[in-house]
């Protein structure tokens, strides 16, 4: 994405957030919006910023790779696969047989490729600074 849509694209999602409603996606527009949080938008303007693509995928699986809390893919003998990250519909599910509710397949898919590329980043800078795992975020 081009860095002037991506400061664009924030500036007007800021500007809803400061107006407590988003009409382009109906954010914060009925009591419902308010349930859990209040504001329910909150600006986007406190570093470190990650930005991902989302596709759109399967609902659900009850499968998936195995990984370890890095998103690293496992082999049968619980050894790491390098290289080789899952997450999402693609990884085994941290709630294994159950589905608690909407939201954990993205949520967890979220949370766990930000682990992913804060391990990838970390073998970067431990690639160029010759120790393991240097300076993680």
């Amino acid at each position: 994405m081009p860095a002037q849509t991506l400061e664009a694209t924030v500036a007007r999602f800021n500007a809803a957030a400061a107006r407590g409603r988003d009409d382009e996606f109906g954010r914060g527009v009925d009591e419902y919006d308010r349930y859990f949080a209040d504001p329910v938008l909150v600006p986007v303007d406190q570093p470190p910023f990650r930005a991902a693509r989302l596709v759109l995928s399967d609902l659900g699986t009850k499968g998936g790779l195995v990984t370890d809390p890095d998103a690293r893919v496992l082999r049968e003998d619980g050894s790491v696969i390098e290289g080789l990250y899952a997450v999402g519909n693609s990884a085994a599910s941290m709630t294994r047989s159950c589905y608690p509710g909407p939201g954990i397949p993205i949520g967890t898919a979220m949370v766990f490729a930000a682990r992913a590329v804060d391990d990838l980043v970390g073998q970067t800078r431990s690639s160029s600074t010759g120790s393991p795992n240097a300076e993680r975020p």
